[in-house]
């Protein structure tokens, strides 16, 4: 059985399948495919001056940005959802970004 994890990691991987075989447009136009706008938020996120965000999943769907996947901190999860917005033809972010937990006995992360 799937967990809900596993689940949105279907999702997002069949919705990258579909930005690519119905997002490419015919190149007329001057916004971004889907593609090209995950391509631009995954970079923003690998560049962070303050990292932590490259392991995020990028999923966009009619310029509507969703991000997957686990940070140490809220401040995190927060700045990945900022510099998403940045991205030229991003309308939405949708923020499914999990902050981990901490195994018992563990400080909190710094």
């Amino acid at each position: 059985m799937l967990c809900a994890r596993s689940w949105s990691l279907v999702y997002l991987l069949w919705i990258m399948v579909a930005g690519c075989a119905f997002g490419a447009g015919s190149g007329l136009s001057d916004s971004l495919s889907d593609g090209e706008i995950s391509k631009e938020v995954e970079a923003k996120l690998a560049g962070d001056q303050f990292g932590g965000l490259s392991e995020v999943l990028v999923a966009t769907e009619a310029g509507v940005v969703t991000l997957v996947g686990t940070v140490k901190q809220a401040e995190q999860k927060a700045r990945a959802a900022d510099l998403a917005r940045q991205v030229k033809g991003v309308k939405r972010v949708k923020n499914d970004l999990e902050i981990q937990r901490n195994k018992a006995g563990e400080a909190p992360p710094q």
